[in-house]
């Protein structure tokens, strides 16, 4: 009884797809599509009439009558450009803030690098001031040790 319940909702799965199928090919042509000479197409409001052309790589399209766009067609790209715009106007908002981060890290690095190269240099006036002072210091003492030993002849 298994295989048979099995076999049963295989063929509802296969008659449901075929007829999906079928809904949606019915559904994307329009009564424009039957129409076979210009003047027909042209008599119609919902139909434009597209002449015979060659595309760029020399396929020689024929004329044919389709459908115009209607209004559903147009709310849809409408929401759908509505969306876009949004999620480029969110995407160039998310770099700008991206951008606007990585230029203060590097303004802030920029000040760091400076400060510390300020203090390394006031760190090297400061030993040189420093070793300077030591020697006049020394020199300072043999000068007066000699001034002591003059005085002392």
């Amino acid at each position: 009884m298994s295989i048979l319940r099995k076999m049963m909702m295989a063929l509802a799965l296969v008659l449901g797809v075929m007829v999906a199928g079928l809904g949606q090919q019915a559904h994307a042509r329009s009564a424009c599509n039957d129409l076979s000479s210009k003047s027909a197409c042209e008599a119609r409001e919902d139909c434009v009439y597209v002449g015979s052309y060659t595309r760029k790589d020399g396929v020689k399209v024929d004329a044919y009558c389709r459908a115009k766009g209607g209004k559903g067609t147009k709310a849809k790209s409408r929401k759908s450009s509505s969306s876009k715009s949004r999620a480029r106007k969110e995407k160039k908002e998310k770099t700008s803030r991206a951008k606007d981060k990585m230029k203060k890290a590097k303004e802030e690095k920029g000040r760091k690098a400076k400060t510390e190269k300020k203090a390394k240099a006031e760190k090297k006036a400061k030993k040189t001031r420093s070793k300077k002072s030591k020697s006049k210091s020394k020199s300072r003492s043999k000068s007066g040790s000699k001034k002591d030993k003059k005085s002392k002849k």
